[in-house]
């Protein structure tokens, strides 16, 4: 709510006349004291004053308010104020009214701030009319009534105050008081916007921005915005930064996006508070800085912004920028969740699934993850899935648990779409089906989910409602091991081991389940598995699969052993693929010659004979593989298909 400072009412009275006798002459008293003429003219407004003069007295109240050519003394100017106002000044009424409502030079009364303005409004004052307005809309001294508060914005709007105008438009955007209407708001931001007001005109580009009530234009909402902005008006600034950081209505630019937040963040605004410190953690528009992002985050996180708050927690969980305390991580992961941040209730719940930072406790874990879940929080719908699924903090419910897998999974949840198609592989939770487990799997495995591509691979190996085929099982073997999946790498060791959709190879089958072994999560047959091979290798094979092991890095294949590995023939070994390394010189016979590179795109040239392919790619990489045998609808016949490059 708005106090008008005493000087701004000063320089106001130089522009209007009130309705009573020698208002010029205290006019030009006004005028010399903003001048700092103070002689004559103070001497003349205290005489006139002391003699009843309404607005003389209303001029020594200002005068005493502001401390322009006096001792400020805000109880003198409550006192000419009150004598003005005895005498009906409706100037004096409403700035008594004020000196009530915010306890200056008087005790704090809202009920005699509401009477004081009420009496300036009746007789019209425009800012009386607005501030009364203002007491019915929060409640103040009255009780809260939008439709008393509508009507005298609506007094006070209808004869020009800007104020009232925005505050008017507010009740139309959000329907308090009145019915919804965003035609009316944007006419009403308008009328206050092109008076100045920096609260209508960030308004009015939000408008624009959305296209509420007005055709959707970003290149207006940005000159709003900037309008706004110029007058420092922090949120102006902030949404102007989200502008040039989604590059609506302007060229896409986080260097011009971090300067406006940082305008706003520095004018206290929590939202670009918080956008500053995704900024400094991203490195976006900005070199990255951790130690920014947390300071920043701790500010807004200070506000109580709850999305802030969630990502200090963050930092504080992974030792990012600060020290790693996971307690400190659960205090502001709890402050989040309690304002209802669902990812925060999500991250809460896992810290009490792992105890991290808290007493372990499942049914805490369950409670925030439901929370989070019913938010529509893909993840912890997921999650909430695996603790029915398990029993854990919950009783086991096979049922529950693949209704709340299915409500991620239609989120594209990865982790959820590859716990649903194992419901639906084992029959768990719903009828048992391959078909919809081989759906779900491919959806999570396209996202790149390690695990989902992993039993998608082993539904091809087995041949569960796809055609059996082993190249495409080593496909999926081969993505879910490049990133370190111990599920996957000890599938791509079997793969190798027993020939299947590769060559059998010994040495890398022991390197792959070497590495499945070892994982941070490791498969727990892969040990064994790697100890049985290790039996059938030489010293000097044994050395080369655990150099191929030790060499490994995340994102890459094994490369291709030094040492001849044993007998690798395998007349029941189903279709095989070699590969050959990148730069390795082309070999002469069935592969056709390397095509050349063309940019954004991989090209191959195939050969093929009776369904038997050799591949090379214009990287220089060959393969040889085996077809796939599919029956064509339209032709009624069976083809063999080398897939795409």
């Amino acid at each position: 709510m708005r106090r008008m400072f005493a000087t701004d009412f000063l320089a106001l009275m130089l522009l209007s006349v009130a309705p009573i006798a020698n208002s010029d002459e205290a006019q030009d008293a006004v005028k010399q004291i903003l001048a700092g003429n103070c002689n004559p003219s103070l001497a003349t407004i205290q005489s006139r004053a002391s003699a009843g003069e309404a607005r003389f007295q209303l001029a020594l109240g200002l005068a005493s308010d502001a401390g322009l050519c006096l001792k400020r003394d805000e109880e003198q100017a409550v006192a000419w104020y009150r004598k003005a106002a005895d005498q009906d000044d409706a100037d004096a009424q409403d700035l008594l009214g004020s000196m009530y409502r915010d306890g200056t030079g008087v005790a704090q009364d809202a009920a005699q701030a509401v009477a004081w303005y009420r009496k300036a409004a009746e007789h019209g004052n425009a800012s009386a009319q607005y501030n009364l307005g203002k007491m019915y809309a929060q409640g103040k001294g009255i009780a809260q009534d939008y439709a008393q508060a509508l009507a005298w914005y609506r007094k006070a709007a209808e004869q020009g105050d800007a104020s009232a105008q925005y505050n008017l438009g507010g009740m139309y955007d959000f329907g308090n008081g009145v019915a919804q209407d965003y035609t009316q708001a944007v006419a009403w931001y308008r009328k206050a916007a092109e008076q100045g007001n920096a609260g209508a005109q960030n308004d009015l580009a939000v408008m624009y921005e959305l296209g509420t009530g007005i055709a959707q234009d970003y290149s207006q909402a940005i000159a709003w915005f900037g309008k706004a902005a110029e007058q420092n008006y922090a949120l102006a600034q902030n949404n102007l930064g989200v502008m040039y950081e989604q590059g609506k209505g302007v060229a896409q630019d986080d260097a011009q996006a971090f300067a406006w937040y940082r305008k706003a963040a520095e004018r206290g605004n929590a939202s670009a508070q918080y956008k500053l410190g995704t900024m400094f953690d991203g490195g976006k528009g900005v070199a990255q800085d951790y130690t920014q992002a947390e300071a920043w985050y701790l500010k807004a996180a200070e506000q109580g912004f709850a999305k802030a708050q969630n990502d200090l927690g963050v930092m504080y969980e992974r030792g990012t920028g600060v020290a790693q305390d996971y307690v400190q991580a659960v205090s502001w992961y709890r402050k989040a969740a309690e304002q209802g941040n669902a990812i925060a209730q999500n991250n809460l719940g896992a810290m009490y699934e792992r105890g991290s930072g808290v007493a372990q406790d499942y049914a805490q874990a369950v409670a925030w993850y439901r929370k989070s879940a019913e938010q529509g929080n893909a993840l912890a719908q997921s999650n909430l899935g695996v603790m029915y699924e398990q029993g854990t903090g919950v009783a086991q419910d096979y049922a529950q648990a693949a209704a709340w897998y299915r409500k991620a999974a239609e989120q594209d949840n990865a982790s959820g779409q590859n716990n649903l198609g194992v419901m639906y592989e084992r029959g768990t939770g719903v009828t048992q089906d391959y078909v919809q487990a081989v759906a779900w799997y491919r959806k999570a495995a396209e996202q790149g989910n390690a695990m989902a591509q992993n039993n998608l691979g082993w539904m091809y190996w087995d041949g569960k409602s796809v055609l059996q085929d082993g190249v495409e099982a080593v496909k999926w073997f081969e993505s879910s091991a490049r990133v370190g999946n111990a599920w996957g790498m000890r599938a791509l060791g079997l793969a190798y081991r027993k020939g299947v959709g590769v060559p059998l190879d010994p040495i890398r089958a022991h390197a792959w389940l070497n590495l499945a072994a070892a994982a941070a999560a490791p498969h727990p047959k892969a040990a064994g598995e790697r100890d049985e091979i290790a039996s059938e290798l030489s010293s000097a094979q044994l050395a080369e699969a655990q150099r191929l092991a030790r060499e490994w890095k995340p994102g890459r294949l094994l490369d291709l052993p030094k040492v001849t590995a044993p007998n690798t023939s395998n007349s029941n070994s189903r279709a095989t693929s070699t590969r050959v390394s990148i730069g390795q010189p082309q070999e002469k016979g069935p592969y056709p010659s390397r095509p050349d590179r063309k940019p954004g795109l991989t090209s191959c040239n195939t050969n093929c004979i009776n369904g038997e392919c050799y591949r090379t790619y214009d990287s220089g990489e060959q393969v040889h593989f085996q077809a796939r045998h599919v029956f064509d609808a339209i032709s009624g016949d069976w083809k063999w298909d080398s897939g795409s490059c």
